[in-house]
């Protein structure tokens, strides 16, 4: 698995397992999230914590897979067997942080007609 990819997973097993750590994922946007499922995962962790102050595997199942059906148990359950320990969460957020930046960048190099460097 891609490095960005794990680190998706990171952040969403880590939530699953401890939902209080929200706040420290709070920095991300789900356009963070490369993958379609996670993505909506992460959407339904946001609002569900915006509204109540907390969520479990149970309602963001309901809700995300409402919009995405490969939104599964199976999905969430993989997410919290991958992540061994909730206490590298931050890890987990600045991977995705420094990662988008990186993609955005490169973008933005494309646009403007970069050349790539070379030697």
């Amino acid at each position: 698995m891609e490095q960005s990819i794990l680190s998706e997973y990171g952040v969403i097993g880590s939530l699953l397992v401890d939902p209080t750590l929200f706040p420290e994922a709070s920095g991300l946007s789900e356009d963070d999230f490369t993958l379609v499922p996670l993505r909506e995962v992460f959407r339904a962790m946001r609002r569900q914590f915006a509204e109540n102050g907390s969520f479990d595997a149970l309602t963001v199942r309901a809700e995300a897979g409402q919009h995405c059906p490969e939104v599964t148990d199976k999905l969430l359950l993989e997410s919290m067997e991958i992540t061994p320990t909730t206490a590298n969460l931050t890890v987990y957020v600045s991977a995705e942080e420094v990662y988008f930046m990186t993609l955005e960048s490169s973008q933005e190099n494309v646009n403007l007609g970069a050349q790539p460097y070379s030697m």
